[in-house]
């Protein structure tokens, strides 16, 4: 209760109301139809990544990614890739990586273009609040991009027991990782 009361961690704050309202996500993608669910999917991606992303607002109150509503989105998107693991239309796994690549590429490309013209045009005042759009969670370059690579990793397989029982060691401190990196001290 100590850390969500103090506002201390914004994912574990964001975590916590999401965590409670999974039952309810989970029986609303239990009862949509691959259609609808992927309709959604990409509303959501139109409507909390492109749009803000191009009028440079965040017009959906996600907090640009640091938000219980935009991990509940992921969750969203996620739930719709973990049930429909081989989409219609097959991405080979090269094809993945090379987007992953080029979406990550695009995204710290035009950050350091805007960054250029900031340094050509002082005197502008908008360029300044444009320079990390194409960085943050909500961009569509950085969703693109996570989506591509969530498709990647879901194809790996592990057999080996040995592997499988070395993750599930480690697995379990992945929290305390974030604490330990987010601390001030």
């Amino acid at each position: 209760l100590f850390p969500v009361s103090n506002n201390q961690y914004w994912y574990f704050n964001a975590y916590t109301l999401a965590f409670f309202a999974m039952p309810i996500l989970n029986r609303a993608i239990e009862k949509l139809r691959r259609g609808e669910h992927f309709c959604i999917c990409c509303g959501v991606f139109i409507l909390t990544s492109v749009i803000p992303t191009m009028s440079n607002a965040d017009l959906f109150v996600v907090g640009y990614g640091y938000s219980a509503i935009w991990l509940m989105l992921l969750y969203f998107i996620g739930a719709y890739i973990a049930k429909y693991p081989t989409p219609k239309i097959y991405i080979p796994s090269e094809v993945c990586l090379m987007g992953y690549l080029f979406c990550t590429a695009a995204a710290w490309h035009w950050m350091f273009y805007i960054e250029k013209l900031v340094k050509l045009h002082p005197e502008d005042e908008i360029l300044p609040t444009l320079k990390g759009q194409f960085i943050q969670y909500t961009s569509p370059f950085i969703l693109a991009g996570s989506i591509l690579l969530l498709i990647l990793a879901s194809r790996i397989r592990i057999g080996s027991k040995p592997i499988k029982a070395v993750i599930n060691f480690f697995a379990p401190a992945t929290f305390g990782v974030y604490i330990i990196h987010v601390q001030p001290i």
